[in-house]
Parts: structure tokens; C-alpha cells; sequence
């Protein structure tokens, strides 16, 4: 025993001596700001603004052709002017101008103002700006910069002010403008008209209203629309004409809730409305006639026109971004950052006064990694849908509901009924099939017998490598019993059955065992093409351990390298589960001290996270290697995660920085070998997510924070030349770990159903697989009895 705790030692050092410097290598992903994008005056192009760069897209392709790294901090508006110059302004008042074509900053200007708006560069010492913050005082100035004084300054005429502002709406031209306040309960929207010098050109329409706005918009000609909080959209046609006082507005009514986006055409014909329905409205004010495009992605927050009247860019809640086309209303270019379903996201105040022994909230999201593709799936906001991010282009691939959701957006009251949730995703090691575990609660509606029925789905996907998408193949209603809810999917290492299994744990203790079977074949048609047989494959458990106790939120199970072995962490116990036989053999001691979160196997260690404490546990010598106190919320295991090629534990805390008393997080990589770090490093947000990227020649790990961005922290040293010859080591190592436990196993604790051994389920058609690939020459059963019997009947006699 004591060679073998020696030669695992020597491998362990072995794995960590290369492993003394980490870096970030990249950073990805992120939320599009709430920054309006710009269409170029040749139509090919648009230019957005992500959460890293700014990004030039050519709609011929749908790719794009050009990105320009800078701090989208505090960016509020960008504009093109007539020179094919960039200007970004961030809400400091300090404005970048960028030449496209090197991609470089050529000046910056501090105006030294809010900035919120740039309505117009008249020249290179003239600026028009909307100004202010919103509740308090908003101004559309007009700024001449002072040529006579050696530094820098501006000298500013106020055109138009609103104390107790509560929005704002420009024209396209920027020649009419839209300012509302609040005061004492009452709305009043200022209009107003500007002319080619930026002059007023006439008195200030004041337009008083007790019907509180969600949105505004004004044409070019000074017709004002206004989208009401209860779904009405009002059209004032005459408010110069009598100063607003008594303008009679018209009334257009489709939208039940608020109309958050609404939008002017070029030529005024038309009203582009949209909110919470998920619905683009177009309004034909000469008929009154409007036109639906429904079933869009999220509710609609903003919608931008090109100069042409050709082009709708739409900005959606869950951080999308849509081009349209006004002719037909196909997309013509998608945009998204990452659309992650956070617990709770950092709220902007500073954490002060806080006791030393404060808990940090949940912060955490689920993020999961295709070991084929190497693309993250992240389980979106809304719950029910799978975004695919590739992190090597930085953009979305796809997303694909995992359960059925109402496709119109909800209001009012159909916000009580949610959509399904997905718990759960886990993948095979070569990433074929998908696993995944989606859970729905009917709401609370008065008079609903289901009130409380929760459903649970387990469901199987196979990934077609033609066209990159999944298909559903077995759907599993109640996989554990009735309303039982599955705390964790793990899947099986390539040497059981090719990898192709999952284990799920039930909160109640039980495991079950799914593997797929083939139940029919399903022959192409005659004079088809390259016409092989399509098999239609099932999963369904093969293999059963009963409940444990009571229903319980810690449990967690882990399944060794070698598929001889299941440790089930439930509460505060640990149970060594024999694969073979499903059958608990042994308990472990108890090592925890408090409820399990996560638990993993890595060579002959079992590291578990529990709610106060990180284990590490040999399994052959039966001992405790090192255990450190670590306070941890309810989904701690997605704070930490291995790398099982190097036996590295990665492990995020998030903590308060003092004394600025603001949230960040501390990132540990660690040996099984010992509790001090071999390497550490602080990031100034909190970590939601980190998991392993397998199938790299050196250590990587995917973070996703906060901000919805995912860091990848990598090894900058390459792998060591004897990093194979000690694998062989190690594989030799795991499979003594099965015959070491095989000899252990005492009467078993608990008895497993076994569907294997169930002979109703074996077929004549299922031992056709027996004879794939073989070196017999035969295809099948049949085939098999006919060579047989062809040889025992001999040659025919000659006559």
C-alpha cells in the first residue's frame, strides 16, 4: 500500500511541476450595451457596439468584416459624420473620434458635460447635444469651442431645458425634438422645432397629459407620438398650431401593456411600435390600417430606422439585436451577447458596514461546455431555451428551446405563469448526446387543481454533425417518480459502453442509469442514394439503487474514470457504490460535517465541497488528505470544477474588497496534493461560473462572471514531453482502484434493480448490434445461421 501512495504522489507531482504560470488568454461574450446602432450611407454595412469593441457588420455575409477594440464603459451614443468618422460619447462628457479605416483614435475631446445624446456635428468647432440626466434637468445644447483660449473649452447656448425630465424623443433630421417632465402627478411633453441653424423656430408646444408615457417619438414634421404605459398610442397632429393646449390626440389601440419602443418611418407614413408582446406594430396613419410581426425573441425595448427607410434595427430584452428588412420584415443580421440565467446579479450600491462574517449572495449561473465543439451552453433568462456561444469568434451560434413556452410575450397577469426551467445539462465524452433536465411549477392561479404539481423532464438529444443541430430523441416524463426533482446528471467515462450513459440522482438518494437502446431500424426508400438503414435509438434505465431517506436539497454523485466505482454524497454521508452490481458496499467517515454540495473523482482522490468545508479523501489509503473551511451557497459546485488530466481543482470566491467595500472574486488553482494554492489571481467582478475545457493539451478553465463575459484562464507553460508516458501510469493506477474495492465489499447495504438481467427485454433483433463491425463477414443473426448451417450440411452430392 504504502508503493502505491508513493507512485501516486510522484504522478501528482509530476502533473503540477509544468503548472507555475496561468494567465488570461481571452475574454468573451458579454451584454450588448443600450447604445443605438448606426447604419452606413451605402446600406451594406452597420456598426454596433458590443460589450468589448465596436463591431462594423457587412449584411451580404452576415459576418463581421471589422472590430475595434476600446472601453465600452459609460459609452451612451455613437455617430457617423459626414468624414466616415466614428464619435463615441460616454455619459462623462468625454467624446473619442475613431478612423474606421486604422481603427485608431485619432482625438479626444472632454466637454466636461452628461453627454446622453449627439444630435449633430455641425463642424469641427460647433456641437449640438442632448445633455442632462434623466429625473432631474435635460438640455439640448449648442457648444462653439473657443479658438482665442490656449486650452481646450466651449462656450454653450441652451436651446431648449425640462427640470424633472422623464424622457426624450429626437426627430431622424434632429431639427424637432420631444422633452417630457413630472411634476405634481401631471406629464407635460415640450415640443419643439429647430431650423437649419439650430435656432428655435417658434414657441415650445407644451402638451399636458394624466396619462403617464413609456415612450415618445416626433416626425420631421412635428407630429408627436406617444406610447402610454397602458398600451394606448396617442398621435397629436396640430400641436404647433395651438401650442399644445388643446391638441385632441388620436388614439391607436392593439398593445395590452406598455408601449416601450416606438419609432417614426422616414416619409411619416407609418408609426413602428413595439413592447411586452413580443410584437413589431406598424401603423398606417393616412388609413389607420396596422400590420403585426409576431413571435420576436424578447420584449422590444428599442427600434432604429436607416436613412434609406429600408432597414429596422431592433433592440430586444434579452440583449438581441435584429436588422429587419422593411420590404419583406426577413432578418437580415442577428446580433447577441450572452444570455445567462443568473440567480441574482450585484446590486449597484457599495456593500459597506458589512460584519466579518457576512455571506456573499448567490451570484452563480449554469454554463456548461460541448466537449466536441468546445462551445458553451448557457440555459437562457427565460429558462426554457439553450444558448450555443462560440467563444473563438465571440458570437452566438444558436439557441434551441429545450421545452415548450408560450411565444408570445406576457402581460399583466400572464407574467404569474412561467416558463419551464432548465435544471440540469450534461454531455457525453465524445459530446454526441445531450442530456438535460428541465422542471416546471404551474403557477398559482386560484381554482388550479395542478397548482403544485411540478413536472420534471429528462430528456436525450443526439447532435447531427451535418447541420450542427440536436434532435430530440427520448423524452422521460417523472424520470424518479412523481414531482421528485433530479439534483445531479453525471455522464460515463469512455471505457463503459463507449460513454455513452448517464447516471442522474434523485433528491431522495436514488440513482438510476440510462443508457440508450436501438429499437428499430427504419429502412430508406427503394433507388435512394447511398441507402443504409436510419436507426431510431431510445434511452431508458438499465439499472435502479432504491431512495435513501426523505427528500433532501444535498445530494451529488461522481462516477471514477474507470467506471468501476459511484461515490453518492446525500446530506452529510458518503456512499461508495459498486457500478457493477448497484449496490452500496461501504459508508465513508464522515468528513463533511455539513451538507454536500458537489462532489468529483480525480485519479484515486475524492474531492467534495460541502456547505462549510473543501475535502479532498484518498479512496485506497482511507483518509482525509487535506480539507480547508469554506463557507459555500446552495449552488457552490458551480464555483468549482477540475481538470482531471493534471489533478487541478479551480476554485472562485467571491468576496468584498475593502476598503472600497465593492464585490470581486478571488480565483484558486489548486493539487489534491495539498490545500495551498499553486497559483491565484483576482477579478474585479463576481464569478458566476467556472468549469473545465476538456480536450486541451494544456490546463483550461472557462470563468463567467457577473457581467456575462467568459474569461478563459489557461497555462501559459506547454505540457511536459513525459506527459503521456505518465498517463500510462495513471490508467494502470485507476484500474487497481476497482480490484482494490471489488475485495472490500462487504454484505451490501442496499440492492439495486437490475433491468439488464429482465430477459423480456433482450430481442432477436437487439443481438444484431453483436455483429457490427466484425471480423465474421456476416451482418446479422439470420445471416450467421445460414453460414452455419451452409458448412454443417456440407457439399451437395455429385450425382
Amino acid at each position: 500500500m504504502d508503493s502505491d501512495s508513493d507512485r501516486s504522489k510522484s504522478v501528482e507531482e509530476s502533473k503540477v511541476d509544468h503548472l507555475s504560470e496561468f494567465s488570461i488568454s481571452e475574454i468573451t461574450g458579454g451584454v450588448l450595451p443600450f447604445v443605438r446602432p448606426i447604419f452606413t450611407p451605402s446600406k451594406k454595412f452597420i456598426i454596433i457596439l458590443t460589450s468589448l469593441e465596436l463591431r462594423v457588420y457587412l449584411f451580404a455575409t452576415r459576418q463581421c468584416v471589422k472590430s475595434i477594440s476600446l472601453d465600452t464603459t459609460d459609452i451612451v451614443d455613437i455617430y457617423l459624420n459626414k468624414d466616415d468618422k466614428l464619435w463615441v460619447a460616454r455619459k462623462t462628457g468625454l467624446v473619442s473620434i475613431i478612423d474606421l479605416e486604422s481603427k485608431s483614435i485619432e482625438k479626444e475631446i472632454n466637454f466636461d458635460i452628461p453627454i446622453i445624446k449627439i444630435i449633430d456635428i455641425v463642424s469641427e468647432d460647433r456641437f449640438i447635444f442632448l445633455v442632462g440626466k434623466l429625473k432631474s434637468t435635460i438640455k439640448i445644447v449648442d457648444l462653439h469651442k473657443n479658438i482665442d483660449e490656449e486650452a481646450e473649452s466651449f462656450d454653450t447656448q441652451v436651446i431648449a431645458s425640462v427640470k424633472h425630465s422623464r424622457g426624450w424623443a429626437i426627430s431622424h433630421s434632429g431639427k424637432c425634438f420631444a422633452l417630457s417632465s413630472l411634476k405634481d402627478k401631471i406629464e407635460t411633453i415640450h415640443v419643439g422645432g429647430l431650423d437649419n441653424d439650430y435656432k428655435l423656430a417658434g414657441d415650445i408646444a407644451n402638451v399636458q397629459r394624466t396619462r403617464w408615457s413609456a415612450s415618445l417619438a416626433v416626425s420631421n414634421d412635428g407630429i408627436l407620438a406617444v406610447g402610454s404605459l397602458s398600451g394606448v398610442i396617442d398621435v397629436y397632429y396640430n400641436v404647433f398650431n395651438d401650442s399644445g393646449k388643446h391638441s385632441q390626440p388620436h388614439a391607436l389601440k392593439w398593445h395590452i401593456d406598455a408601449v416601450s419602443a416606438l419609432s417614426f418611418s422616414l416619409d411619416n407614413n407609418y408609426i413602428i411600435s413595439g413592447g411586452k408582446e413580443r410584437v413589431l406594430a406598424f401603423w398606417q396613419l393616412e388609413t389607420n390600417r396596422s400590420q403585426l410581426l409576431p413571435r420576436l425573441n424578447g420584449d422590444i425595448l428599442s427600434i432604429t430606422v436607416d436613412s434609406s427607410n429600408e432597414l429596422y434595427a431592433l433592440y430586444l430584452s434579452n440583449g438581441e439585436m435584429i436588422v429587419l428588412s422593411a420590404i419583406d420584415l426577413m432578418s437580415r443580421l442577428q446580433v447577441a451577447g450572452l444570455n445567462a440565467d443568473f440567480v441574482r446579479l450585484p446590486a449597484r450600491k457599495k456593500y459597506k458596514n458589512v460584519e466579518d462574517n457576512y455571506k456573499v449572495p448567490d451570484f452563480t449561473a449554469p454554463h456548461y461546455i460541448n466537449p466536441l465543439t468546445g462551445h458553451s451552453y448557457i440555459p437562457t433568462a427565460s429558462g426554457s431555451s439553450i444558448q450555443i456561444y462560440d467563444t473563438v469568434q465571440d458570437q452566438q451560434v444558436s439557441t434551441f428551446a429545450i421545452a415548450s413556452t408560450i411565444q408570445t410575450g406576457k402581460v399583466r397577469v400572464e407574467k404569474q405563469i412561467t416558463d419551464p426551467k432548465v435544471k440540469h445539462v450534461a454531455f457525453t465524452k465524445d459530446g454526441k448526446w445531450m442530456a438535460t433536465v428541465d422542471e416546471y411549477l404551474p403557477p398559482q392561479l386560484e381554482g388550479l387543481l395542478s397548482a403544485n404539481d411540478k413536472q420534471v423532464n429528462l430528456k436525450f438529444w443526439k447532435y447531427n454533425q451535418a447541420d450542427g443541430k440536436w434532435a430530440l430523441t427520448t423524452r422521460v416524463a417523472f424520470p424518479h417518480g412523481n414531482g421528485k426533482s433530479i439534483l445531479d446528471i453525471v455522464s460515463a467515462d469512455s471505457s463503459f459502453h463507449k460513454g455513452h450513459a448517464f447516471l442522474t440522482c434523485c433528491e431522495n438518494g436514488g440513482i438510476r442509469l440510462w443508457r440508450p437502446e436501438v429499437l428499430r431500424e427504419i429502412q430508406t426508400p427503394k433507388g435512394a442514394k447511398n441507402a443504409a438503414p436510419t436507426r431510431h435509438i431510445s434511452w431508458a434505465v438499465r439499472k435502479v439503487l432504491p431512495p435513501l431517506a426523505s427528500n433532501s436539497s444535498g445530494a451529488s454523485i461522481a462516477w471514477s474514470s474507470d467506471s468501476s466505482m459511484i461515490i453518492l454524497g446525500f446530506e452529510t454521508t458518503l456512499y461508495v457504490v459498486d457500478a457493477a452490481s448497484f449496490e452500496i458496499v461501504r459508508v465513508l467517515p464522515n468528513i463533511l460535517g455539513s451538507r454536500v454540495r458537489w462532489l468529483k473523482i480525480v485519479d484515486s482522490h475524492l474531492i467534495v465541497l460541502a456547505k462549510t468545508r473543501l475535502v479532498v479523501y484518498d479512496l485506497v489509503n482511507s483518509k482525509c488528505k487535506w480539507s480547508i473551511r469554506l463557507i459555500s451557497n446552495q449552488n457552490g459546485g458551480r464555483l468549482i470544477d477540475v481538470d482531471p488530466s493534471n489533478g487541478l481543482i479551480a476554485l472562485a470566491a467571491n468576496c468584498i474588497k475593502l476598503p472600497d467595500s465593492t464585490l470581486e472574486s478571488r480565483i484558486f488553482l489548486l493539487s489534491t496534493e495539498s490545500p495551498v494554492p499553486i497559483y491565484t489571481t483576482t477579478h474585479s467582478v463576481p464569478i458566476s461560473n467556472i468549469s473545465y475545457v476538456p480536450g486541451s493539451s494544456t490546463p483550461k478553465f472557462r470563468l463567467l462572471d457577473t457581467n456575462s463575459r467568459l474569461i478563459t484562464l489557461q497555462s501559459t507553460a506547454d505540457s511536459d514531453a513525459d506527459a503521456a508516458a505518465q498517463a500510462d501510469i495513471i490508467d494502470g493506477f485507476e484500474a487497481s482502484l476497482g480490484a482494490l474495492y471489488s475485495k472490500q465489499q462487504s454484505k451490501p447495504v442496499v440492492k439495486a434493480v437490475d433491468f439488464d438481467s429482465v430477459t423480456h427485454l433482450v430481442t432477436v433483433d437487439s443481438f444484431d448490434d453483436v455483429f457490427e463491425d466484425s471480423e465474421l463477414g456476416v451482418a446479422s443473426m439470420s445471416a450467421l445461421f445460414d453460414k452455419v448451417l451452409g458448412v454443417l450440411s456440407g457439399p451437395a452430392p455429385s450425382k
